[in-house]
């Protein structure tokens, strides 16, 4: 028996049914939502059968397909129109729209599923328990165990998380898993992560001991494990953020910059939620790359 809380079984499938009660704001985008979902994850697990059985799979990033859905070709040459019917000298003819059924975006989706995250994790990062900023970009969605070793788990609710773009970024596609999780069809039990901490079937507090000084200036994070797992978590991923963060607010001009960024609240899966995420992620990463060197 652990001398810590593990996340029990018999909660497992109770909180999946309360999320997809709360997957969308509104009701009606309930089934389809969790439909396509599941047709995500089915794709994953049918590919990841092929790859055991020897086969061949074809390389696709199904995440991103999902986060980024292709226009409908029709789309494409509606936009097109008036600007041939220009060339042509002729007026432009606006093509009328046909009304289909009422779609869910996946900004929508996205952002209910933070939203239900966040609250169990109180508005904070799941591994480094800074304070989550408001827009989509600064809190990117955190695949646990990562997609490019386990793609079968791409789309799993239990694999997901909601992390700062600071752990999300430096954690990557890195495994801290176990090898003997490798190749596993089914999701591992909540009790089967004892070499690593998972942060929604562990409790951050159990692991990890830390204390935060704030200046009007400066602001220094010390992180301590105080259980295997959260020595781990220190080692890989922590310790660096702390560092980071020191570098940062040493550099007034970076530390301005980065504030500034962050009280933009832009509108999820827009072209400036992009383009901001982008830039955010270039700055973390160059930062963590000058303390590294």
């Amino acid at each position: 028996m652990t001398e810590y809380f593990v996340l029990d079984e018999a909660d497992l499938l109770p909180r999946y049914e309360e999320y997809k009660s709360l997957c969308h704001t509104e009701e009606r985008f309930h089934k389809v939502i969790m439909f396509n979902l599941l047709r995500y994850h089915a794709t994953t697990l049918r590919r990841f059968a092929k790859r055991l059985g020897g086969e061949t799979v074809e390389a696709r990033n199904l995440w991103n397909e999902f986060s980024n859905p292709a226009k409908k070709k029709s789309d494409a040459q509606n936009v097109a129109t008036p600007a041939k019917a220009a060339a042509a000298g002729k007026p432009a003819v606006k093509p009328k729209r046909k009304r289909g059924k009422a779609k869910p975006l996946i900004s929508d989706i996205k952002g209910a599923f933070r939203s239900y995250i966040e609250k169990q994790q109180h508005n904070r990062c799941c591994y480094c328990r800074r304070w989550l900023c408001n827009s989509g970009y600064s809190k990117p969605i955190e695949h646990i165990l990562p997609r490019k070793t386990y793609e079968q788990y791409s789309f799993h609710f239990w694999n997901l998380s909601v992390a700062c773009v600071d752990c999300n970024g430096l954690k990557n596609e890195t495994d801290w898993a176990s090898p003997d999780k490798h190749g596993a069809k089914d999701y591992p039990l909540p009790s089967a992560f004892t070499e690593m901490f998972h942060p929604r079937f562990h409790r951050f507090d159990e692991h990890v001991r830390f204390i935060r000084v704030q200046t009007n200036d400066h602001t220094i994070t010390l992180y301590r494990g105080i259980t295997p797992q959260g020595k781990k978590l220190c080692d890989d991923l922590l310790t660096t953020i702390a560092g980071k963060e020191v570098l940062v607010n040493a550099n007034a001009a970076l530390k301005s910059s980065m504030e500034t960024i962050e009280r933009f609240d832009v509108k999820e899966g827009s072209d400036l939620e992009s383009a901001l995420k982008s830039l955010v992620g270039a700055l973390s990463e160059r930062s963590i790359d000058l303390l590294k060197h």
